[in-house]
């Protein structure tokens, strides 16, 4: 078993409880990112949705999770950054109408804008907007328990993909990953690929998906009855998963 030294994993500036509150936001950020990924991939239309609202916010008994965002102030809601330049056009105080899809109707609701908390000065709405299928009949959650951090976006972006189309996607091979994911499908390189692979073969694991960032380290230390699929973007690791149990050529760490 090899070490690593614990500053790699808790920085001496940091607290464990700010390294595990750091990990969960990546984890969160990581979900969003493969919703997000999946969709697109899919060609599925998308919208901003209410993923939290805050406990006596502005929002608060008024907006409900997985609401979609249809307009804010009048004016349709496309992405995050959108929304939040709606809100930097009012004060706090300010009365919008905030109008969204919620099942299969489509209220307008007034609401009276606070002020943010790290910021007095600029209205706050009170909710955590997160990108979701802008079907209100299709919901995507994720069970990850204690997982934390980025590097589970591509897994977790094969795995919505696998639910939402038909057959399997890994063609009945015990398939795992790591890997960033953007919601352009960008797979982006992750730290402690060895022992990542090793914990895989150890469970079962015949493939391994290896950001092309992370194919010399992967390849320096790999224990044998492992292959090491070299995958740059989602469509690349898809079409890999689509070789498998065939005499097709895969890219290769």
């Amino acid at each position: 078993m090899s070490m690593q030294p614990r500053e790699l994993y808790f920085p001496p500036d940091q607290t464990e409880e700010q390294v595990q509150q750091q990990n969960t936001e990546q984890m969160s950020g990581s979900e969003t990112n493969a919703t997000m990924a999946a969709l697109n991939y899919l060609h599925k239309p998308t919208a901003v949705g209410v993923g939290t609202v805050a406990t006596k916010g502005p929002a608060d008994g008024k907006l409900q999770p997985d609401d979609r965002l249809v307009s804010v102030g009048g004016t349709p809601i496309t992405g995050p950054q959108n929304l939040y330049d709606v809100l930097a056009k009012h004060k706090p105080g300010d009365e919008i109408d905030v109008t969204v899809q919620r099942g299969a109707e489509r209220p307008t609701i007034q609401i009276k804008l606070g002020a943010r908390p790290d910021d007095p000065s600029k209205a706050y709405l009170g909710i955590t907007p997160q990108m979701m299928a802008a079907d209100p009949n299709t919901d995507i959650a994720f069970n990850v328990g204690d997982i934390g951090g980025p590097s589970a976006g591509l897994m977790l972006t094969l795995s919505v993909i696998d639910h939402m189309t038909p057959g399997d996607l890994s063609h009945g091979e015990f398939v795992a990953g790591t890997g960033t994911i953007d919601p352009s499908g960008k797979v982006g390189s992750i730290g402690g690929i060895p022992h990542k692979i090793k914990a895989a073969r150890d469970a079962g694991a015949t493939v391994f998906l290896v950001p092309s960032g992370n194919c010399a380290a992967a390849k320096s230390d790999a224990p044998d009855g492992i292959e090491l699929v070299k995958v740059d973007t989602l469509t690349g690791a898809v079409d890999a998963l689509g070789t498998l149990g065939s005499d097709e050529q895969r890219p290769q760490c």
